[in-house]
């Protein structure tokens, strides 16, 4: 069994503890439990996608295991979409060592609830941000934003000595894994708990999307009968949301679908029928139907 060192720090307060174990064992004490949480994108404005950035009061933890890369999970929920632009880590980087704060990172997807294919890698100079009490963040900005469909995937660092000191935060309930061989194989990571990291970026929704196939429908210079047949489906599915039956929705869009390819060559042409049916199609991905 590896060892691990670890040191709880109390922010807000003066006082530090190290301990060193050679089990998986958390702190003597936690502070309460905390969650993921998530604000609502515009379709323009980079806004909070996702967040594991631990609140100040509460008592975290971190490793200093040399070659060791961590890979926390993260969620996007059916329906949604997520155009990630930046990261940012909260913890400690060593100045001296890494003066410019450049770390790689690393995107993967989800094999059996742990680290699977890698989907990018970047290397990413980050910018020091204010933080809460003795941590700091730093924001790494993306060359361009990656986008991310319903599902889990996984964010791997780097947790070296003097290079990128990772904190724990003690969020329950979350995955994370670590790994010595450079991300071949993985197991969870012995604290319970996940590397403070948090994604910005824009979230787009499948009911902005309907809208936006209302508005596109609106403007493709239809007679009103057509116009109020097609958009009559999608009221229908945006009805279907808001009461929350997704198969409803699933089959307005269907609908919807159906009546485009009916129309196509005719009302329609192939072109605006093709583009109406692949958004609607996607929408139907976002869905999961």
């Amino acid at each position: 069994m590896r060892a691990k060192w670890c040191a709880a720090v109390l922010l807000g307060a003066a006082t530090l503890g190290a301990c060193q174990a050679d089990s998986p064992a958390g702190p003597a004490s936690r502070g309460p439990a905390g969650g993921a949480s998530r604000t609502t994108a515009s379709a323009t404005v980079p806004d909070t996608l996702f967040s594991e950035l631990s609140p100040s009061n509460v008592i975290v933890t971190f490793v200093l295991n040399q070659n060791e890369i961590i890979a926390n999970d993260f969620q996007v929920p059916q329906g949604e979409t997520w155009h990630v632009s930046s990261i940012v880590l909260r913890g400690f980087i060593g100045e001296r060592n890494n003066p410019t704060f450049t770390l790689p990172w690393t995107f993967r997807n989800n094999a059996s609830g742990q680290p699977g294919s890698v989907i990018q890698s970047f290397i990413l100079n980050g910018a020091r941000t204010p933080a809460v009490d003795v941590l700091n963040d730093y924001r790494y900005d993306l060359p361009t934003s990656m986008t991310f469909g319903p599902g889990t995937y996984w964010l791997q660092i780097p947790c070296a000595v003097d290079q990128a000191i990772c904190m724990a935060p003690p969020i329950r309930g979350l995955r994370s894994a670590v790994s010595l061989n450079a991300g071949s194989t993985w197991v969870p990571f012995g604290f319970d708990d996940d590397v403070a990291f948090g994604l910005i970026g824009t979230r787009e929704t499948a009911p902005s999307t309907i809208k936006g196939l209302e508005d596109e429908v609106s403007n493709l210079g239809l007679d009103h009968g057509t116009v109020t047949s097609l958009q009559a489906k999608l009221e229908a599915t945006l009805a279907s949301l808001a009461s929350g039956d997704l198969a409803a929705a699933c089959s307005g869009l269907q609908d919807f679908i159906n009546l485009v390819t009916a129309q196509s060559g005719k009302k329609l042409t192939v072109d605006q029928a093709t583009a109406l049916i692949n958004e609607a199609t996607r929408v139907r991905t976002l869905l999961g139907c």
